[in-house]
């Protein structure tokens, strides 16, 4: 036999060592198996169903004070313990609901009679959340219940961790009308147990809707101090779907977005609260008036209830926005803003906006909340071409004319609303340079004008405006006050110019207490109301007064330039003049006026002393008397005119005394010469004043101590009769009786004589300067003129014979041309008596 070796032995003990502990190894984990089966249908079959069941509804009662129904508990090796059917409800409805919840351990504390449960897993949780109609939440009475019910032999029951997904929360408000029911879909809720009584939380979900909101938040509770700290991030949520929240106020959100990061606390009784939104086209809508708005807001705040007070600031930035429907603007359009606001106010100092189509700029604030006072400064450049588009097209106002140019408007806003009363402060300027005003009815526009204008709620002022009319530079100052019933003064000022008005609008009526003005020497004045209450049909009740320099007429009337020239005015006239009447009708307007000068010159004819009188009512006109002192004597006229009657048909009387012709010629071009007499004249004349042609008259004139043959008429007549010393004559009579008809002026007994000679015929002037006359020539022989130391032969003969010839007259009263036919009976018969010596 033979022998082993002491390894072989040893190898064999090992395996038979090594087998023997493999059968203990496997018979301990079946026996281990066999407990835990056994345990398991111990704990689901027995205990689980029976004893933790009854003391988990028991504790979730006590601390929900809530009913609670469990479905079944059941125990198993990879979840632990899994609870099902798990439903707290009230008499009200079920407030939570969980389809199946799972712990992985759970550790009894035998002698504080507690299950505390480290961590807690639930599938398919439903809250229903609700707020009730005096703000507070049902979900209160789960994170602050009232103190637990004493139970003996209980056991207290604490989770230390919970995790839900596929969660569901119902929210229900019914602290607004309608109530507000939306439900958050929760992919995960985790909440934490963090002894001795904090809880913590973190969730993410979204609100199904038109547009889905995404949320995520996360938390902490403080159950024995009721402190909470709470995060939240909401994205995508449209205000249009939470209508309910702001309908008392009136607004309605059409559309938008906002995405917000809200934090907030409460501590110590107090909320505390940090936002930051971000709001995309955010439609808002109220009556008539709509918003489009975008914008950046951050903001902190801070509220006690018990002492109602509240500590908030912030910033927002206002992104391009628009607001439309404002009556009488329409729309506000480009609105981009930093704004600030705290306890204190809201504050801006960089807005800007643009309204039909002008950008403006403003500072604006909101002060005082507990009393606001709205303070806005509006800056902005005008066009004024487009504004005055913009007045016809969007006001419905109409400028008289055309205006250009650029200015500057400034705007100054202030208003309060205190006691349920609206205060309102508004001042600004308007600064303009270089613009230019064209009115409808005038030819000539008002140019370079510059200067600023300042208003307010009480009136508008400017204390210096420049501008040119016909390339004449003027200053004006003035003010207006009173906008219900406004008062006007202003002044007007040039190199020729002053004017100084004050006038009063009531109404339709229009009073000027005061117009007083002086072009170059002439002075005028005005009082008066005016009727604008037919604007075609304009009514004027006044009383003027005038002292006008007649040399200023030119000036004051350049289209008529060149007839002034001939006319060459001179002198002061003073006038007097009331007016009533339509001042676009004049003709129908009822007037007197009373004119007066010392000394009035036409012509280079000068008359002294005038007065006139005149006076129209119910269309015609009447200059009762003019009277004044021509030249040693007098004239005197009397006028009627038919203002509205066809063709204005007129009629005058005119009369002249005693006018010396040596002082008359003196303002003539026959100063130099040796003509003298007494003039004196009565005429009566009618026709219409739009056709000359048609006028009629007759009258006479007469000359009294003549001396007339220096005169180019007169010349050429001596020249024909006489051979020397003509020029001595002179006449003691000259008269005659004359027509007007057929466009001329004319006389069958024209009569000019004197000791010598005797001139008498028929004369016709035409209103065109035409002359034709026929005079007979007579001569007294006894009175012919002697020629040095003898008698002219001829001229004696002529005198013995009496008529020596007819004078014919032709040409025109500038060039006059003349022919002598000689009388040669009548001369015959002369040379008969010289001869036989009679």
């Amino acid at each position: 036999m033979t022998r082993k070796s002491p390894s072989a032995i040893f190898s064999g003990y090992e395996f038979i060592f090594s087998l023997t502990m493999k059968k203990k190894i496997l018979i301990i984990t079946l026996v281990l198996i066999l407990l835990v089966s056994g345990s398991v249908v111990f704990l689901n079959n027995i205990f689980l169903p029976q004893k933790l069941k009854v003391i988990l509804i028991q504790a979730l009662q006590e601390r929900t004070q809530k009913k609670v129904s469990i479905g079944s508990i059941k125990f198993s090796l990879f979840s632990g313990l899994v609870l099902q059917g798990l439903s707290i409800y009230d008499d009200l409805g079920t407030i939570v609901s969980l389809k199946e919840g799972s712990c992985a351990f759970v550790i009894p504390e035998i002698f504080r009679k507690a299950i505390i449960i480290p961590q807690l897993k639930l599938d398919s949780l439903i809250i229903s959340l609700e707020r009730r109609a005096d703000g507070s939440f049902n979900i209160e009475d789960f994170l602050f219940p009232q103190a637990p019910k004493s139970s003996k032999g209980g056991f207290s029951f604490s989770v230390l961790k919970i995790i839900a997904r596929n969660s569901l929360i119902k929210f229900h408000d019914a602290s607004i009308s309608p109530p507000l029911n939306k439900e958050v879909n929760l992919t995960e809720l985790k909440l934490y147990l963090s002894l001795p009584a904090k809880v913590k939380f973190e969730l993410r979900g979204s609100v199904p809707g038109k547009a889905a909101v995404s949320i995520s938040s996360a938390g902490t509770f403080d159950l024995a101090r009721k402190d909470w700290d709470a995060r939240a991030s909401i994205l995508n949520c449209a205000p249009a779907e939470f209508a309910g929240y702001y309908r008392a106020l009136g607004v309605s959100a059409a559309s938008g977005i906002i995405d917000s990061n809200i934090s907030i606390k409460f501590k110590q009784g107090s909320y505390f609260a940090d936002l930051d939104s971000r709001i995309k086209s955010l439609g808002l809508v109220r009556d008539k008036i709509s918003a489009n708005i975008n914008s950046e807001l951050k903001a902190k705040a801070q509220y006690n209830p018990k002492t109602k007070q509240t500590q908030f600031s912030g910033k927002a930035a206002l992104i391009n926005c628009n607001i439309s429907g404002i009556e009488a603007i329409g729309q506000i359009e480009a609105i981009n803003a930093q704004v600030k606001f705290d306890n204190s106010g809201i504050f801006t100092e960089s807005a800007a906006a643009s309204i039909w189509g002008q950008p403006l700029h403003a500072k604006l604030s909101l002060a005082e909340l507990a009393n606001p006072l709205f303070s806005a400064g509006i800056t902005t450049a005008l066009d004024l071409a487009s504004v005055q588009r913009i007045l016809k097209d969007k006001l419905q106002i109409t400028l008289p004319g055309e205006i250009k140019g650029k200015s500057e408007f400034v705007l100054n806003i202030q208003s309060r609303l205190s006691a349920g009363k609206f205060g309102f402060g508004l001042e600004g300027f308007l600064d303009t340079q270089d613009a230019s005003f064209r009115p409808e009815k005038l030819t000539n526009p008002f140019e370079k004008i510059s200067g600023r204008l300042e208003f307010g709620l009480n009136g508008v002022k400017w204390t210096e405006i420049n501008f040119s009319y016909l390339k004449i530079p003027y200053k004006s100052r003035g003010s207006l006050s009173n906008y219900t019933a406004p008062q006007v003064e202003l002044d007007l000022a040039s190199e020729k110019l002053n004017l100084n008005c004050s006038l009063s609008i009531a109404g339709k009526l229009i009073k000027v207490s005061k117009l007083y003005g002086k072009y170059l020497n002439s002075e005028f004045s005005l009082e008066g109301n005016f009727d604008t209450k037919d604007a075609e049909h304009l009514r004027a009740s006044a009383e003027a007064g005038l002292n006008i320099d007649l040399k200023d007429l030119k000036a004051m009337l350049p289209a008529y330039a060149e007839e002034l020239d001939k006319i060459k005015p001179q002198g002061l006239v003073q006038a007097q003049c009331s007016f009533s009447g339509e001042p676009g009708n004049l003709k129908s307007c009822v007037v007197q006026a009373k004119l007066t000068s010392p000394v009035v010159t036409c012509f280079g004819l000068k008359a002294t002393n005038s007065f006139l009188n005149y006076s129209q009512a119910e269309g015609m006109g009447e200059i009762s008397l003019m009277r004044f002192s021509f030249y040693g004597g007098s004239a005197d006229l009397a006028a009627k005119i038919g203002l509205t009657s066809p063709g204005l048909p007129f009629g005058l009387s005119l009369g002249l005394k005693e006018v010396k012709i040596e002082e008359l010629k003196l303002d003539t071009s026959a100063k130099d010469q040796n003509i003298s007499g007494s003039l004196q004249a009565q005429a009566n004349i009618s026709g219409y004043g739009n056709d000359f042609s048609k006028t009629s008259g007759e009258g006479k004139i007469s000359i009294l101590n003549g001396r007339l043959w220096e005169l180019d008429l007169f010349k050429g007549i001596g020249k024909l009769v006489f051979v020397s010393d003509f020029a001595k004559i002179t006449f003691s009579e000259g008269s005659c009786d004359f027509l007007i008809r057929d466009k001329a002026i004319s006389t069958d007994n024209l009569l000019f004589k004197s000791e010598v000679t005797r001139l008498s015929g028929p004369v016709k002037i035409g209103f065109d300067g035409g002359l034709d006359a026929t005079l007979n020539a007579e001569v007294d022989e006894d009175k012919i003129p002697i020629s040095g130391t003898f008698k002219d032969i001829t001229s004696i003969i002529m005198g013995k014979a009496g008529r020596i010839g007819t004078i014919k007259i032709s040409g025109t009263l500038k060039e006059p041309k003349y022919k002598f036919q000689a009388a040669v009976v009548d001369l015959i018969k002369g040379l008969k008596d010289v001869f036989m010596g009679k």
